[in-house]
């Protein structure tokens, strides 16, 4: 995640602009997202922010990695999850059946936009999103919490700060095909969210397996080979005999079962 961060120093006014990449941590049924930011501290008490978290956050209360500094409080500016609600207050752009309206968003309701536009206040029907809608900044980033924090330092220099919290809709699970009695397996990650990673490295912690910069669209599911040499994790196994299919077992304990 590329993020801006502003840093309040005694006397100076300090901006980063600065990439790295985030991890999602998947256990068995949860999902972590590390975010890691870098700043210049000055001994003493710092105010950073605001930082934008990712959009599926899920809680206000944070946990703050930083070497010989102490975050000691934070100002959590919440969004929500549904994107009509994180559309009100922003300027777009609608486009369909020939016409283009821009305006601040007032108002909407399940089939209708109230704008705010330089001819006044209109009223147009809601399209579908997001095919149809256009926002200045991204639509992650219009819909992302922010924090505004106050750190206390041992020290004045260079330092990062690791941001954890829990996200919803990214899953895992282990799956497997058996092609003419050939077993290959398949590690499949599904991001059941309207937000795309572009790249962040995601860590199974059951699998003990780790992907770099991995890009992850929308309503989508990436399927990477695994090696099967070890124990076999617990998961669905699609047969083939000679291209056609045949059936489905499960792996079980780390046995095959059909």
């Amino acid at each position: 995640m590329k993020n801006k961060i502003t840093a309040f120093l005694t006397g100076f006014l300090l901006i980063f602009n600065l990439a790295f990449a985030d991890t999602i941590v998947l256990t068995k049924n949860k999902a972590t997202y590390v975010q890691e930011e870098e700043f210049m501290l000055a001994e003493g008490e710092n105010i950073l922010g605001p930082i934008e978290l990712h959009p599926l956050n899920t809680l206000e209360i944070l946990n703050f990695d930083i070497k010989d500094a102490e975050v000691v409080d934070y100002i959590y500016e919440p969004s929500s999850l549904n994107w009509k609600e994180n559309l009100i207050g922003k300027e777009i752009v609608i486009s369909g059946d020939g016409r283009v309206f821009k305006g601040k968003v007032i108002d909407i309701k399940k089939d209708f936009i109230t704008l705010d536009t330089k001819k006044g206040v209109i009223i147009v029907p809601t399209p579908t999103f997001p095919s149809k809608i256009e926002i200045k900044k991204s639509y992650s980033s219009s819909s992302s919490p922010k924090i505004t924090f106050k750190v206390v330092s041992k020290i004045a220099g260079e330092s990062k700060i690791k941001i954890s919290y829990p996200i919803k809709g990214i899953s895992w699970k282990v799956r497997y095909l058996q092609k003419d009695g050939k077993l290959t397996g398949f590690l499949e990650i599904e991001n059941n969210t309207a937000f795309t990673f572009a790249s962040v490295d995601i860590l199974v912690k059951p699998l003990n397996k780790k992907l770099e910069k991995v890009f992850l669209p929308a309503n989508s599911k990436k399927i990477i080979k695994f090696n099967t040499d070890k124990k076999l994790p617990d998961g669905i196994v699609f047969i083939y005999e000679k291209g056609i299919f045949k059936g489905i077992g499960k792996v079980k304990s780390g046995k095959l079962i059909r």
